[in-house]
């Protein structure tokens, strides 16, 4: 969306930069810099490991096109928070004088001088240290609850108990997450290990508010929209694996609240209603790894329900 919008507002060479002017923060690099800076910066990190850190992210002696904006945004972040280095003002000072990483902005005279003037305007700023720097936000982390290879029971509202794999954990110490394949089974107790692998993956037929899960049941969690119910949830086993069959080319999103009403609805329905659903998979069928001829099959279904999903969408 935001290509097309600097394709409405910058230049074909702005475009070309990932631009959509001549500000300081008016280009994806420096954007991005401060971004990160203020997410390590809130999580205590030093003015000079953050520095490394992006440093070493970004590589900017190695990718001139970006050495300019890299070390504007470290500029401009350690300013903003009240501890700028002096060689972070030398190498900004350095763009000026020699051009250096501002070979992209050469294309278009009237757009490079533009660009000289916010950056010596921008120099002549931050020399002064700002008045009130900005100050570190307590942060609440709430990293992944699970790991992968975690079987997990979930105790539902009627006291009985489904079951999912999680098969890939985000390691976002503030906003982790795990992405969950469920499945079909429905106990009053808990089950082996056994008895989950050989188990089906559970299909929707109705995926509930506007079919947003319908078909095979898979979604990524995040573990703040898990909190509340979390103690409904428990490890029950733990399996090792390299790869896992493909469902779709995008990734839904779950609520972990509703996992309850989703069963229940699909309960509902079958007892009126064939299934559609294709294939019979088992979660051991899911981590036997990759198979592209059948994960085109998949895929043919998941674009068929999404299609079907569109039309639905257009006829209100």
């Amino acid at each position: 969306m935001l290509r097309f919008i600097y394709l409405a507002l910058g230049s074909i060479n702005e475009i070309k930069m990932g631009a959509w002017g001549t500000g300081i923060l008016q280009n994806d690099t420096t954007a991005d810099i401060w971004a990160e800076y203020k997410h390590l910066y809130n999580l205590s990190h030093s003015v000079t490991e953050i520095r490394k850190k992006l440093e070493n992210e970004y590589n900017p002696d190695n990718d001139e096109d970006e050495y300019a904006d890299f070390w504007t945004g470290i500029a401009h972040s350690q300013w903003m928070c009240g501890e700028l280095e002096p060689e972070s003002i030398l190498k900004v000072k350095e763009c000026i004088e020699t051009g250096k990483g501002l070979s992209l902005w050469k294309e278009n005279e009237k757009d490079y001088k533009k660009r000289i003037k916010t950056l010596t305007e921008f120099i002549e700023k931050i020399q002064k240290p700002k008045e009130k720097p900005l100050k570190r936000k307590k942060i609440t982390l709430c990293p992944a609850y699970f790991t992968k290879g975690d079987i997990v029971s979930i105790q539902l509202e009627s006291k009985q108990f489904i079951f999912a794999l999680a098969f890939e954990q985000e390691n976002d110490e503030i906003d982790g997450g795990n992405r969950f394949v469920f499945s079909s089974l429905i106990s009053d107790s808990l089950i082996s290990v056994e008895e989950f692998l050989n188990s089906e993956i559970m299909y929707l037929d109705n995926g509930g508010d506007h079919n947003y899960h319908q078909g095979y049941f898979w979604s990524q969690f995040q573990a703040r929209n898990m909190k509340r119910k979390i103690k409904r949830t428990k490890v029950i086993g733990k399996i090792t694996f390299d790869d896992y069959l493909g469902f779709s080319n995008s990734v839904p999103f779950g609520d972990w609240n509703n996992i309850s009403d989703l069963y229940s609805e699909q309960i509902k329905f079958q007892k009126s209603n064939n299934t559609r659903k294709p294939f019979k998979i088992s979660i051991k069928d899911f981590i036997q790894g990759e198979n592209k001829e059948f994960e085109l099959k998949l895929l043919k279904h998941a674009n068929e329900l999404w299609r079907e999903q569109l039309k639905k969408i257009n006829a209100t």
